[in-house]
């Protein structure tokens, strides 16, 4: 198999690669020593969430994150301008991920966020499962990787995915389906040629018709013939209008309009021409709540400027 162009330039993150590798001997080497998972959190995985774009002390993340105050709190939230859109559940290092009883705490902890991925690491090890996909748990692994492996080469690869303008960018879905898609017909394949069977022997038999059934299926058996299994293709980055934010789809679109409109039509132009993706079931008020915010933190700077209840117009239509 060709070896897949590293990402790290495509997604225009050149923090990760020094950061992985420098990384990888301090987990070698404090594998054994037991330094817990607050430790782990400190010093493995912020710097690692740092380095795809997260800011851990600031509104992309919420550490300690639950959805009512009963609930188990999740490690940390990461978050679009509609809430979470990825937990993650961190364990000290040299726990073992493969344990189910971790596996369903990651699932149950992603139903109650009413999110659709959730990551599972150890600080060296990271997981990504896509926790609603109506397939066997063990088949809701989009990558897992090590930082400690390979000098880090695939975690270099992989890791993108998480970073925030990928998963704000709505970039992980496709790649899922597609994914997937690959793993599906793998074994759809390997079904109709381990062990070779009748319909293959058939369909071969029409292009060779020199040789005998049996000939062409012991041909068939001695070729061995070898499917690999898919993975995850390395992040690409997204187009422009992907990446573009709801405050910066908001913009657009009353820019584009030349007059006042509400949130509601706003954001159904948003969505309407793609600039914009959303799951948040009140996304007109998460529109409002970030324009009326724009407004008030940077005043006659801001792009946006309100005409009347309800209504916005762009700055930049006035002059």
């Amino acid at each position: 198999m060709a070896r897949q162009a590293d990402p790290a330039s495509q997604v225009q993150n050149p923090k990760l690669r020094p950061l992985l590798q420098a990384l990888a001997p301090r987990i070698l080497k404090d594998r054994d020593r037991r330094i817990g998972e607050e430790n782990t959190k400190t010093k493995l995985i912020n710097p690692v969430l740092d380095a795809l774009g997260w800011d851990v002390q600031g509104d992309d993340v919420e550490q300690e994150f639950k959805n009512k105050s009963t609930e188990d709190p999740v490690d940390y939230a990461l978050k679009s301008e509609d809430g979470p859109v990825i937990v993650v559940e961190a364990k000290a290092l040299g726990v073992n991920l493969a344990d189910p009883k971790w596996i369903g705490q990651l699932m149950k902890y992603a139903s109650m966020a009413g999110v659709e991925w959730g990551v599972l690491t150890n600080g060296d090890e990271y997981r990504l499962y896509n926790t609603t996909a109506k397939v066997p748990v063990d088949e809701k692994v989009f990558f897992q990787v090590r930082i400690s492996e390979e000098q880090g080469d695939k975690a270099v690869m992989m890791l993108p995915w998480l970073s925030r303008d990928c998963v704000r960018g709505g970039g992980l879905e496709p790649a899922w389906k597609r994914y997937l898609g690959d793993r599906q017909v793998r074994t759809a394949l390997l079904g109709v040629l381990k062990p070779v069977n009748e319909r293959l022997i058939d369909l071969v038999g029409k292009k060779v018709r020199a040789l005998e059934p049996n000939e062409i299926g012991d041909a068939i058996a001695r070729l061995g013939i070898h499917i690999d299994a898919p993975v995850p293709p390395p992040p690409t980055g997204t187009s422009r209008q992907a990446r573009m934010s709801g405050l910066d789809a908001a913009a657009k679109v009353l820019a584009d309009a030349g007059k006042p409109m509400n949130t509601k039509e706003i954001v159904q132009t948003m969505l309407a021409k793609g600039l914009w993706k959303t799951g948040g079931k009140t996304p007109a008020a998460t529109i409002y709540a970030a324009i009326i915010g724009e407004i008030a933190a940077k005043g006659k700077d801001a792009r946006f400027r309100k005409t009347g209840r309800g209504q916005f117009e762009a700055v930049a239509a006035r002059q």
